[in-house]
């Protein structure tokens, strides 16, 4: 029982009965304000460690990038490893190395592959793997800001829903026998040229 509720100053000298309920009606609503702010902080700090720990247990391993010239597109493939025992979402992924960095995925429509981002992101099950390679969903790379020559290491990171990222390192494959060719000018006539995404052989990009 604090001073105020037994009719105390801090002196402990007694109040009279209406200055205690006075002091009371003033430090009841403030000890409320008090404990909100401590269960958001213990939210907060809980929340982050949640983060921490879902990105020090999922890994990328075996990643490589498509060799191509400064200001064409590119893309990045690997397997992604989650260790951890609850689905993780990778919902966007950043990096200096492009003007701008996608997840996407391929699909058929009628019969043509098409391209596009990946709707709600990359979702890695509990304790599974996703792979990501030419043809299927992969990190695209639009208007590389250098060269991409063969053996090059390149990074860009994958940011998790909720908070947390996975940094992914890359090493640039010439993969001149591959069929996949991105290229910065195929885009559909109803994107008037401004889209982001570029084409893989025999397909047409879509947002």
């Amino acid at each position: 029982m604090t001073d105020a509720s037994r009719g105390c100053d801090g002196l402990g000298r007694s109040r009279n009965p209406q200055e205690a309920a006075i002091v009371e009606r003033f430090m009841k609503p403030l000890r409320a304000v008090v404990s909100c702010f401590l269960l958001l902080a213990l939210a907060g700090v809980a929340g982050c460690q949640a983060g921490a720990d879902q990105s020090n247990s999922v890994r990328v391993q075996d990643s490589y990038a498509k060799v191509m010239p400064k200001g064409t597109m590119s893309a990045i493939f690997g397997v992604i490893t989650n260790d951890t025992d609850a689905d993780v979402t990778f919902e966007s992924a950043s990096g200096d190395v492009a003007a701008a960095i996608e997840l996407h995925e391929m699909v058929s429509d009628g019969g043509t592959m098409i391209m596009r981002k990946k709707e709600g992101g990359f979702v890695v099950r509990a304790g599974e793997s996703l792979t990501l390679d030419p043809g299927g969903l992969h990190i695209m790379l639009i208007g590389l800001k250098q060269d991409l020559k063969a053996g090059d290491k390149i990074t860009v990171t994958l940011n998790l829903a909720g908070g947390g990222t996975v940094d992914v390192e890359a090493v640039a494959r010439d993969m001149a026998n591959a069929q996949e060719s991105y290229d910065p000018e195929a885009q559909s006539d109803d994107e008037g040229g401004g889209g982001s995404t570029g084409a893989l052989a025999g397909s047409r990009p879509v947002r």
